[in-house]
């Protein structure tokens, strides 16, 4: 604790000191401000990219088929809409279902949608049980010392010590608080960045492909009648 306190010159270590008849102020504690950082932002788009991996429909072609074929297409000397439309070429030779493949995206916005409920009951676990739990230590010691001024001269070593660890919650709360809103605000800008980008996919496959063909059907051959032998031919 010698960090938030150490004697005045000439006063001795352990020697009593006059206190007054108030307990003193709890000095005021500014934020922490955490630097920004990219690696909860790029970690978070990797767990959201994941997530829509692990959710791709087997043997359907859907909007997980197209971003595939369009990334591996990344390099190569074509403008989008070519690439849009070499894309889905391709899916039509697997039979794409139209109305599977439009109704894809909405499914993989609730998959990512999914991922951020769970986040955030993560985050409100992490604020109950990091914060939470120390705003009230701060609330109780702050009306100990309320309670205790009358008798301050004996209970000076109480208010001190609750002082001192006033201080130090104040000062965890903050670091607590700020990393944890940066953890949101990186998750938040990774959401928004899938979100955006599954908007923007959907809108450029109605720009380049326009009105997508129904899935081939199925043609049944007409059974032919049998032949009968007659009795005259040889």
């Amino acid at each position: 604790m010698g960090i938030f306190w150490k004697p005045k010159e000439g006063e001795k270590k352990g020697a009593t000191v006059a206190v007054s008849t108030q307990p003193p102020p709890v000095p005021y504690v500014p934020p922490v401000i955490v630097a920004s950082s990219s690696e909860d932002y790029t970690m978070f788009y990797s767990q959201l990219q994941d997530a829509l991996e692990a959710a791709n429909m087997p043997n359907v072609q859907d909007y997980m088929d197209l971003k595939k074929a369009l990334q591996n297409m990344a390099s190569l000397p074509m403008d989008e809409d070519t690439k849009f439309k070499a894309a889905f070429a391709t899916m039509q030779t697997a039979d794409v279902n139209a109305e599977t493949f439009l109704e894809s995206f909405d499914y993989y916005k609730h998959i990512v949608d999914g991922e951020k409920t769970k986040f955030d009951e993560a985050i409100q676990a992490a604020l109950s049980d990091a914060v939470l739990d120390k705003q009230k230590n701060i609330e109780k010691m702050t009306k100990q010392n309320e309670d205790n001024a009358a008798e301050i001269k004996r209970l000076s070593d109480q208010i001190s010590s609750n002082n001192q660890q006033i201080t130090t919650l104040q000062v965890e709360v903050s670091t607590d608080n700020a990393k944890l809103e940066q953890k949101k605000s990186n998750f938040e800008a990774a959401y928004n960045k899938v979100q955006s980008e599954i908007d923007a996919d959907l809108v450029k496959v109605q720009k380049h492909i326009g009105t997508l063909p129904p899935a081939p059907v199925a043609r049944v051959p007409k059974s032919q009648p049998k032949k009968t032998t007659s009795k005259k031919e040889k």
